[in-house]
């Protein structure tokens, strides 16, 4: 899976983004990640940590159908977890985020 910043509209977000990270103490990246009969999704939300307050910013999402072959909702499950690692990944890379995990 390659995606590139451009590809997802990432400009639209630095800015923001950039200005909540100042304000906040500490950022956290929660990537959520779900199976079911109809297909698989995968979330990454960004959380800003602030003195009195949180704000929760969902960055990036994907979904999948499920194949034709019969498969169980367990072995949807690990591409989903992969999903959920590649975009955790791609989102650790871009350079004006400072995540701790």
């Amino acid at each position: 899976m390659d995606l590139s910043v451009a590809e997802i509209g990432i400009d639209i977000y630095s800015e923001t983004l950039w200005s909540i990270r100042s304000e906040s103490s500490a950022v956290e990246l929660h990537c959520f990640s779900d199976a079911s009969e109809s297909g698989y999704r995968v979330v990454c939300c960004l959380w800003f940590k602030g003195n009195i307050s949180v704000v929760v910013s969902v960055v990036i999402g994907k979904s999948r159908v499920t194949p034709l072959k019969v498969i169980t909702i367990l072995q949807l499950e690990l591409p989903a977890a992969a999903v959920a690692v590649k975009l955790a990944k791609m989102i650790k890379s871009w350079r004006f985020v400072l995540i701790e995990l």
